[in-house]
């Protein structure tokens, strides 16, 4: 199951609500680099997926009804976290 919304950045993983949440909190603390962000999610394990593993562990959880994204890439908006 996804837990939370995640960009992985520098090796750190740093989670929130959703994807712009948690740009608005890097940016305030000028640690924000778009370049080297890898916005994904977390499972309920912690473990943190890209876009494309997320939708399928959704699906698989039933977070989520399959075809909600043509190309099965999961956003934050998504999940109403």
């Amino acid at each position: 199951m996804i837990a939370q919304a995640a960009i992985r950045q520098n090796g750190k993983v740093h989670v929130g609500r959703s994807h712009g949440d948690i740009i608005f909190d890097m940016a305030r603390g000028d640690s924000y680099d778009p370049v080297g962000a890898e916005h994904g999610f977390v499972t309920e394990s912690g473990r943190f997926v890209d876009r494309r593993e997320a939708y399928e562990v959704a699906l698989k959880s039933g977070q989520i009804q399959d075809g909600l994204r043509f190309n099965r890439c999961l956003f934050s908006q998504d999940l109403g976290l």
